[in-house]
């Protein structure tokens, strides 16, 4: 942490789309393309009372992933102080639909495969199922991680979506509900 450091131009302060504070920690949301780490943000801590922190980003995440938001945790002791006022704008985040329906496409057209139906059905743990649909729609050429596939088939069995048939919810629905448990705290409602 560097205090009273102005903010170099090639490192960014960035945008979050949340901030929980505990006795002991504070957690932030930002967008993340897959490579997003705690170690990609500096924290500067101006003194004033109360003293203001502005999370800076200095590393930018090169990956290729459809923007999500991740949680990253800093401790109280990491910030330098208990009572601090944000600096850094608020924003919603990215959407898991708006903008990601090529991604739910793609999605769509693997689970109407029915090897990957019969797959499912079959598959024992939600993590297995995850990983069956993060690697049919890897074999028809598409880069999703396993994140991005499970948050966007818990988004759908959580969602009625108008762009969504009967049958395709049907179609998505025995598989998101092996996935809304595990998921459930990472989906933007």
């Amino acid at each position: 942490m560097s205090q009273d450091i102005p903010v170099p131009e090639e490192k960014s302060i960035e945008t979050l789309h949340g901030l929980v504070l505990t006795e002991t920690t504070v957690t932030i949301k930002v967008t993340s393309t897959g490579c997003t780490k705690k170690e990609d943000f500096q924290l500067r801590l101006q003194k004033s009372e109360p003293p203001i922190l502005t999370i800076i980003r200095v590393k930018p995440d090169p990956c290729k992933a459809a923007p999500h938001s991740i949680d990253i945790v800093f401790s109280l002791k990491e910030i330098g102080a208990a009572n601090f006022t944000v600096a850094n704008p608020f924003a919603p985040g990215p959407s898991l639909i708006q903008g990601e329906k090529p991604m739910l496409n793609k999605i769509k057209a693997v689970l109407k495969d029915d090897r990957v139906r019969q797959e499912i059905k079959e598959a024992k743990t939600q993590d297995e199922v995850i990983k069956l649909v993060t690697n049919a729609v890897a074999e028809k050429g598409n880069n999703f991680t396993t994140e991005d596939v499970t948050q966007m088939l818990a988004y759908v069995g959580l969602h009625k979506l108008p762009e969504l048939s009967e049958e395709d919810l049907v179609d998505v629905a025995g598989l998101s509900l092996h996935c809304i448990r595990r998921t459930r705290e990472y989906i933007p409602i």
